[in-house]
Order: structure tokens, then sequence, then C-alpha cells
């Protein structure tokens, strides 16, 4: 009984070792620094994503021309035990014929990977992102961007973000997880807009075979929303709901390339400030295609979610595809896009069903590896939102079209430099990617294959 006790006080400091000399430098790891950065000319039909009818004293819809410039830092560790990755990015928007569209972006990023032990990962993530506008959202890469409803006109946003998750072979064919997230959401210098404050907990277990694998994961969501408003456009006091939810999850690889995965189960949600309650159901289902040179996956849900720009929770049925994948055998030609539809509806302080808000997003990006350093794009983004709001934080209707055409540079190359840690989608592990201090495939990596 000691010998085991002494055992597992040994496994435990090795462990923290390990963790502790993965944070610190060492003479071990491979050190890699580039630049970035990409200027676009575009033109838009909607530069503050205006209503056709006016709100009053709001924004009319009007065209313009505008240059997108973003220069950028990217600092990339590896070694045996870890892999780390910061990235800072500088996102200057000015629109030529209408200057209060004009806005800007700092954007701050880590991820962090962790060999514990042969059976221990961790994962770990942060985003820092100052805005003055919308753009952040509206011009995230085509591949990476998620469909969200946006609020009438322009606000000065600081977002926090920070995620954690843990996996753990607990033995042949059995794995629990656990990941975490806290976000944080604030106006700046005076804008009004909500502060939403968000932790979220998943904990789950899965059982593996050959080519399948089913489960089980329990999820909590703590969310508290202050100077919010009601949907007829009242002031509220401070909101708190809790979300809580299990479901049965079920993977299957597809060959050596695709793996389908779906989730079905039952959600509760209560407003801690009405003391009113609702259960919904929830469910996902999606198809997920892999290669070393880029990923793509069509993917469709069912559930609950907190839509921090707006301050407010809403009932989602949303459909997506997104990727990057080369489209030629050396990817000198690539493509990248995002299209989805995301049916919403907003929930009261009853937890009920009070109001809709549709979006529909395309956002398609063609490029050209001209060399190493230098790529050119071809990009097309249109918005159309659709709501029965017409008041100035919920959102509005509103339908926006932008084309643009674009350069990035990158030095060193992206070949020289250590692909991002991606995690295993496939039962059998086989698209897990990691970094390596010399990539051994010259094919350059499209851009799904890269944090976002």
């Amino acid at each position: 009984m000691l010998d085991r006790g002494r055992d597992r006080r040994a496994a435990l400091a090795r462990s923290l070792a390990v963790m502790a000399l993965s944070f610190a430098p060492s003479a071990f790891a491979d050190v890699f620094l580039q630049g970035v950065g990409d200027a676009s000319l575009g033109y838009t039909d909607n530069a503050q994503s205006a209503p056709e009818v006016p709100l009053p004293e709001g924004p009319s819809r009007s065209p313009g021309a505008y240059l997108l410039l973003s220069p950028g830092i990217v600092l990339a560790t590896v070694s045996a035990q870890a892999e780390h990755r910061l990235t800072y990015r500088y996102e200057y928007d000015l629109f030529f014929a209408d200057s209060d569209a004009t806005s800007s972006v700092n954007r701050l990023e880590y991820h962090g990977f962790f060999d514990l032990t042969p059976r221990l990962q961790l994962l770990l993530g942060a985003m820092a992102t100052e805005s003055s506008g919308y753009s952040a959202i509206t011009f995230a890469p085509a591949a990476t961007a998620g469909v969200s409803a946006l609020p009438e006109g322009t606000a000065a946003l600081l977002q926090l973000t920070t995620d954690e998750s843990l996996q753990w072979d607990m033995a042949p064919g059995w794995r629990g997880y656990e990941a975490a997230t806290f976000s944080v959401q604030t106006p700046l210098f005076g804008t009004e807009a909500p502060t939403t404050l968000s932790p979220t907990l998943r904990l789950g277990v899965e059982r593996s075979f050959e080519i399948n694998a089913v489960g089980a994961e329990a999820r909590a969501e703590y969310t508290t929303i202050s100077e919010g408003v009601d949907l007829d456009g009242a002031a509220t006091g401070t909101q708190r709901q809790v979300l809580t939810a299990a479901v049965a999850t079920y993977r299957q690889d597809f060959g050596y390339l695709f793996t389908g995965s779906a989730e079905a189960g039952v959600l509760r949600v209560d407003r801690l400030n009405t003391g009113q309650g609702h259960f919904y159901p929830t469910g996902a289902a999606a198809l997920d295609y892999t290669t070393e040179t880029g990923a793509a996956e069509l993917s469709y849900r069912h559930t609950v979610t907190t839509n921090v720009l707006l301050g407010q929770w809403s009932l989602i049925d949303e459909v997506r595809l997104h990727g990057g994948l080369p489209l030629t055998r050396k990817g000198e030609l690539y493509c990248a896009a995002n299209a989805a539809y995301q049916r919403g509806r907003l929930l009261d302080s009853n937890t009920e069903v009070a109001a809709y808000v549709n979006v529909l997003l395309a956002d398609v990006s063609l490029g050209m590896r001209v060399n190493d350093y230098l790529s050119l794009a071809l990009r097309y983004q249109h918005i159309d939102q659709d709501s029965d709001r017409r008041v100035r934080s919920l959102p509005i209707s509103f339908v926006r079209n932008d084309i643009l055409l674009g350069a990035s540079i990158a030095f060193p190359p992206e070949r020289k430099m250590p692909q991002p840690y991606r995690a295993p989608q496939r039962v059998d592990a086989t698209d897990e990617l990691r970094g390596e201090p010399v990539p051994a495939e010259p094919v350059p990596r499209s851009p799904a294959t890269q944090p976002g």
C-alpha cells in the first residue's frame, strides 16, 4: 500500500515537472518568429450595415470603397512536450466615403498544447480583442468566422476569452475529457452596449471501438448580462441565467478522410432573476473532411446560445459549411469558405420565444500563391439579416454585400513555420496535427488548418 502511494506521488510529481518545464523557456525548444501582413481594397453597398429604412438618428444605407490593412507578428515554439503559438494582429479599416464606418481592431491570441504524460494532454487558449466596430466579426478569415446576429451601428468593445481542455486516456478504448471557457465582453469609451460575463464547463466520457465511439457529456453555463435591453427596447437590470445540458454522443470514421458525429439530449434554461425556466431539446450532427493541408465541415445544431454582442439569449437552428482546401496538388490555388444559415428566436425573461432573427452568410475567398511569401485573393461576402425588431441595441434587418481584392505576405513563409496543433476529430485520431521543427511536407497549408 505504501509503495502504491509513493508511485502515485511520483507520477504526480513527474506530471507537474513536465508541465512546469513546458511553460518555461527551454534550450531544447525550437523558436520561430514570423511577420505577416494583409492589404485589401474593397467595395461595399452598405458601409454601416444599416437597414433599408433607417432608424431615428441611425445611419443610412450608403455604398463606398474602403482599404483594409492588417500587419501582425507570430511567435511559435515547439518542443517534445509542448507547443506554443502567440499571434498579434492589428487591423485598420478605412472607408473613403463614410468616416463614421472607419474602425480598427487589436487582436492578441494564444494557443498552447502540452503532453503532460503519455495519457494526459492539455490544450490552452486565450484571446483579447479591442475593436472600435463590428469589423472584428465582419472581416474575420472566411474559413474560421462563425455566424452571429449583429446589432445596429458601431461600438467600441473589449472581448476577453480563455479556454482549456484536458483529455485523459483512462484505459484502452476509454477516454475522459474536461473543458472550461471563461469569456467577458465590456463596452469602451462611453459606448452603450451590454456587459457580458460567462463561464462554461463540459465533462464527458467516451468508449471507442475500431471505427466508432459512443459517449455521454454534461454541460453547464452561467451568464450575467448587465446594461442590456428587453425585447421592446426598455433597459433591464442585471440578468442572470444558468444553462445545463446532458447529451449522448456518437462518432464514426468513414474511410481515411471523412468522420461523422452526432449528439442528442436535453437542456434546461433557468433565468435566475425572474425564477422562470424551460426545457428544450438539443442536438447536433457534423460531417468532417480532413487532410494534412486542409479541412472542411458540414454541420447542423439546435441549441440555446448567448449572443454577447446583443446581450440576448436565443434558441437557434444552424446549418453551416466551412473550411479551406487546396485546389491543386501543390497548393498554388486554394479556396476558403463559410456558408451558413441561422434561424434564431430570442428568449424573453420567462425563457419563452418572443422574437426572431435569421441570418444568412456567404463568404468565399479564392486565393493564389504567387510564391512562398506572397498570396493574392479575391473575396466575396454576403450578409442578409432578417428580424422583427426595430430597436437600436437589438438585431435589425439589413443586407450587405462586400467584394475585396487583397494580398497577403508572410516572412518566413508558412512552410518554414511549425504547423499549428489540430485536435483530432476522427476516432482513430489520425487527423491530429502537431507542430514540427522542420515540416516534412512542402505543400502550403490552407487557411482552415491555422488558428483564426
